[in-house]
């Protein structure tokens, strides 16, 4: 049976769909409001803010040396809010998404850098400026933000921005309106259950020999991965020509590997949630992509990434052949499909 919904299938729930749908919120007017006083607006600033004074993916940064793209940005001539979302607890914030070398030193710039050269711009000076967490209540790295002494820094919940909207009861009047915030609401306070078991999970329950191999899997393949990250960032190093850097792992069912970075690309290696499957392959941001449209290329995409399968592997014979032979077979994907 179709599920009801008038986002089923129309909206994905990944993060920059959930962003996005977020922000397209924020065209009624009450809703931004709302939004904007959980960020701790008060109402002079609030009434300051159209809808087009928000941007979302906004890049930082000329392309030499690399880019950082905050999710959103609010700005006008009062108000300058750069807000980095996270709608999953366990995924951290990555290096690469905060930081952008700067060719002439060796410091990088931060998202907190931009937020404060925003206070004067123009020989003008804003009244507020803010670098905006919004992220679960249990989010994995709260208490290192948390930690950060600085007044410019605020930490929102999306859990008190869902509520503040229920408790208004702002969404009886329009049905996509209340669809969407119950959409959102789904996907980052999980209230759909997520212990019900599927009938392919009762069936693999059932054979334990293939449950065991695939949690050996995950299990062999993460130790392998970090215990010779090392290895596997020089192998391609040394075939591309630039110093890729370790960056973090992810270890969930939204992915299952690891990142690289280089302050001007991000590459992240292991397995993937492809439609139905847990898909071992590399994911490549879409704008380092020379043709998206290729037939024998891209197999499978999501709003950032284009992924490609690793399957050129044979049996190693040890860890360190099997780094090899991975860096060896993204290598070839990059130069093949890579601008």
């Amino acid at each position: 049976m179709r599920p009801e919904g008038l986002l089923y299938r129309a909206v994905s729930g990944k993060e920059n769909s959930i962003t996005e749908l977020f922000v397209n919120l924020m065209q009624w007017r009450f809703l931004r409001n709302i939004i904007l006083s959980e960020f701790e607006l008060n109402e002079e600033h609030r009434n300051t803010i159209s809808y087009s004074d928000i941007r979302t993916q906004v890049r930082y940064g000329n392309g030499k040396n690399g880019y950082i793209i905050p999710d959103i940005v609010i700005e006008n001539d009062t108000v300058y809010l750069l807000i980095e979302v996270k709608t999953d607890s366990y995924l951290g914030f990555r290096r690469s998404q905060q930081e952008m070398d700067l060719e002439e030193s060796n410091s990088a710039k931060t998202y907190l850098d931009i937020v404060k050269e925003k206070y004067i711009e123009n020989g003008k000076k804003r009244h507020l400026c803010s670098m905006v967490y919004l992220i679960p209540r249990n989010h994995i790295e709260f208490k290192k933000i948390n930690n950060e002494k600085d007044s410019s820094v605020k930490i929102v919940f999306w859990e008190d921005i869902l509520a503040h909207i229920e408790n208004e009861d702002v969404t009886k009047g329009s049905k996509l309106v209340e669809e969407s915030v119950r959409f959102i609401t789904n996907k980052i306070v999980k209230t759909e259950s997520i212990t019900e078991l599927g009938r392919s999970e009762i069936v693999l329950m059932a054979n334990g020999k293939d449950l065991m191999n695939a949690v050996n899997i995950l299990i062999k393949t993460r130790k392998i991965l970090k215990d010779m990250s090392s290895l596997l960032v020089e192998e391609l190093s040394q075939r591309e020509g630039r110093k890729w850097c370790y960056d973090s792992f992810q270890d969930d069912s939204n992915g299952w590997g690891l990142y690289l970075t280089d302050q001007k690309d991000t590459l992240f290696i292991g397995f993937n949630p492809i439609g139905e499957e847990f898909v071992f392959s590399c994911a490549i941001l879409k704008e380092s992509i020379s043709d998206l449209n290729d037939p024998e290329g891209i197999f499978d995409e999501d709003e950032e990434y284009g992924f490609y399968r690793l399957d050129k592997y044979s049996v190693p014979e040890s860890s360190e052949t099997f780094i090899k032979a991975l860096a060896e077979e993204v290598h070839s994907i990059r130069k093949e499909k890579c601008k």
